[in-house]
């Protein structure tokens, strides 16, 4: 890969993410890209969103021209994104939300309430089948090919999670002749079309064309080093290791310095509710009565993007759980620190076990720096519980269960040597592992062909060995 000077950021095209303050990937892209030169960064979305046009300088969203159904659905009037180079100065209407634009409805353009349960219904069938790849055809349209050869890029940085985007990668690697970068934050190829009737044939394709572009990038990253592990394993190539990354000196203004309980205990999650952990969210939420019921006040608060959703309106029903909207960025640290126990729950069973096996949740490093005790409710086969573990950071409960939990939970209330031990010893660690200055140098390096793969892993070999930390 070609090396750039060290003082010149590579011209980066990131495809399959944008930048935002709410999803995982969108975090961890803002942090990972913090103080690029706003000149260097391009971005390829499907989607609007609202931290991208500050920062990235360019901007494209797919939409008819690169997706094309199939005939005779080629034929049905559906309302979809414009394709083309997005206007950063005036974005109100783009970002609000497709499905909340007032009377309209996403597929044809009419009233939401005489086609939403169709559309539902339509991409119900579809997901079962796993036929979107079948009926419908992503390609890199002249619009879009001359957009991307007039930005120049260096470098392809990606985030894959379909047949879909591995086929436009390889499409913008051939037209523009950058390097290809691929992320990969979930184990999405172990899981993908499981369970629908196509499902068999369509994972041999996305296995073997994702192998052929993994094949071709010049840098591969995974987020957790049983991740790399695995996937060296499995696809016989190295992976560097790369996480979301956090301010440690902002942190380190508000965390925690007292770790006495209030009564009631307060037991905190901030984040989303996702659909691998609804289950567990329930669990979480039976264990809280648990403890009232044994004579512990104790209150579940959830902050979370989707408070008022049907999910969230179901958890909403326990009567010591409170929904709460997300916290904004600069109310995180208080939101956290405030707590007593941090809890973050993770499906026991099904898909999302394997989907979210490998993975290293975005709130970890801002749980860890807070200094508050974490509580892990998640199978002890998950790489978060592995380290936790090993490094002792955090208090595993790790089987289904909300009795165990309830009595995990309990004894980390009435035991303040371990709460205090937990939380500064997560904070520690936070400290040495996710230092943004320290990541984003790292992440520039590789991005920018400076970095020895070799050098890092015996690097990363030598920190794991000496108190289990991820890389």
């Amino acid at each position: 890969m070609t090396a750039f000077p060290r003082d010149e950021y590579p011209r980066v095209l990131i495809f399959g993410g944008g930048f935002d303050s709410y999803s995982g990937g969108g975090i961890t892209l803002s942090n990972l890209f913090r103080g690029w030169p706003v000149s260097r960064l391009a971005v390829v979305d499907p989607v609007a969103r609202a931290g991208t046009a500050a920062v990235a300088g360019f901007e494209y969203r797919l939409g008819t021209l690169e997706q094309k159904w199939a005939w005779p659905l080629s034929h049905v009037p559906r309302r979809s994104e414009r394709s083309g180079s997005v206007d950063h100065s005036d974005r109100a209407m783009d970002l609000a939300p497709a499905g909340d634009r007032p009377g309209e409805d996403v597929v044809s353009g009419a009233p939401a309430s005489t086609s939403r349960a169709a559309r539902a219904a339509f991409h119900w069938v579809v997901s079962r089948l796993a036929a979107a790849e079948v009926l419908q055809r992503v390609t890199l349209s002249e619009p879009l090919r001359t957009w991307v050869q007039d930005f120049s890029p260096d470098v392809i940085y990606c985030q894959l999670a379909s047949l879909h985007t591995i086929r436009l990668v390889r499409e913008l690697h051939e037209c523009s002749g950058a390097k290809v970068a691929i992320h990969i934050m979930d184990d999405w190829p172990e899981t993908i079309y499981r369970g629908s009737l196509l499902g068999p044939r369509m994972r041999a394709v996305v296995d073997r064309e994702f192998r052929e572009l993994l094949s071709r990038a010049s840098v591969r990253m995974a987020i957790s080093r049983a991740m790399a592990n695995e996937y060296l394993a499995r696809y016989g190539l190295e992976f560097e290791v790369f996480h979301n990354c956090i301010d440690v000196s902002w942190w380190r203004e508000s965390r925690k310095t007292s770790w006495a309980v209030a009564s009631p205990l307060r037991v905190v999650y901030a984040g989303k509710i996702g659909w691998d952990a609804l289950r567990s969210f329930r669990d979480v939420c039976e264990a809280i009565e648990l403890m009232n019921q044994g004579g512990l006040p104790t209150q579940f608060r959830i902050h979370s993007p989707h408070h008022d959703t049907s999910g969230g309106t179901a958890l909403a029903r326990y009567p010591h759980t409170v929904m709460l909207p997300a916290a904004k960025h600069e109310q995180l640290p208080g939101v956290l620190t405030g707590a007593d126990v941090l809890v973050i729950p993770s499906d026991f069973e099904g898909w999302g076990r394997r989907y979210a096996r490998l993975s290293m949740p975005t709130k970890v490093p801002a749980y860890m720096a807070s200094g508050t005790p974490v509580v892990l409710y998640e199978p002890r086969t998950h790489a978060t519980c592995a380290w936790a573990e090993e490094a002792k950071w955090a208090l595993v409960v790790g089987r289904r269960s909300p009795e165990q939990l309830a009595q995990a939970l309990t004894h980390l209330a009435t035991s303040p040597a371990l709460r205090e031990a937990l939380g500064r010893k997560g904070s520690e660690i936070a400290d040495r592992e996710f230092d943004g200055r320290r990541v984003r140098a790292a992440f520039k390096e590789v991005l920018a062909g400076r970095s020895c793969p070799a050098r890092r892993a015996a690097d990363h070999t030598e920190s794991l060995a000496h108190d289990g930390c991820p890389g």
